[in-house]
């Protein structure tokens, strides 16, 4: 088991999982408002896409990254995380 231990937190997060996924990323720079952006969220799930950061840059324009997983590469075992 992995445990990760973030100081200022009050919650560890554990994986039971001993192999790590390989991800493809995908960053926007956008620029709109309203329920728009609502659209484009389920359009991406939709592909399999995952949001995984945002950026507010101010004036209805944001950064998106999203994720998913590798479907062409297979899982690889995980480091041991060491304190």
């Amino acid at each position: 088991m992995i445990e990760l231990r973030f100081p200022h937190a009050s919650a560890t997060l554990s994986s039971m999982d001993d192999r790590s996924e390989q991800w493809d990323y995908r960053v926007e720079d956008l620029h709109f408002k309203g329920p728009d952006r609502a659209a484009l969220l389920s359009e991406r799930g939709d592909d399999g896409w995952e949001l995984c950061a945002m950026s507010d840059n101010g004036g209805w324009n944001f950064t998106m990254v999203f994720k998913r997983p590798r479907p062409d590469v297979q899982s690889r075992p995980r480091e041991e995380v060491s304190d």
